[in-house]
C-alpha cells in the first residue's frame, strides 16, 4: 500500500518550499491575485486581461502583470490574447 504524498495535495507555492525553492520560477511565490485569476479561468474555461481586471476588481496593469508571470510558470498559456489552464496545471504537476 503506499502512502500518500504529502506534497502532492499541497498549493504549489508550498510544494516548490517543501523541495528547497523558495519559489515557483524565477519570480516570487503565487500571490492571492494569481490565485484568483487562476480561480476564474478555471470556472470561465478561456478568457482575456480585460474580463478578468473586470471580474475581480483589479488594474489592467496588476492582471497583465500577474498573466505574464502565470504563463511564464506554465500555469496558462496565452494565444492571441486569450489565456486558458494549461494542461499541466490542470493534471496538477505544477
Amino acid at each position: 500500500m503506499m502512502d500518500k504524498n504529502p506534497l502532492r495535495d499541497d498549493p504549489p507555492s508550498l510544494r516548490a518550499e517543501a523541495a528547497g525553492s523558495s519559489s515557483l520560477d524565477p519570480a516570487a511565490a503565487i500571490t492571492t491575485l494569481e490565485r484568483d485569476i487562476l480561480t476564474c479561468i478555471g470556472i470561465i474555461g478561456t478568457t482575456d486581461a480585460d474580463d478578468l481586471s473586470n471580474i475581480l476588481g483589479e488594474s489592467p496593469r496588476a492582471v497583465q502583470d500577474a498573466l505574464i508571470k502565470l504563463d511564464d510558470a506554465g500555469y496558462v498559456l496565452m494565444r492571441n490574447g486569450w489565456y486558458r489552464l494549461s494542461e499541466a496545471y490542470k493534471a496538477g504537476r505544477l
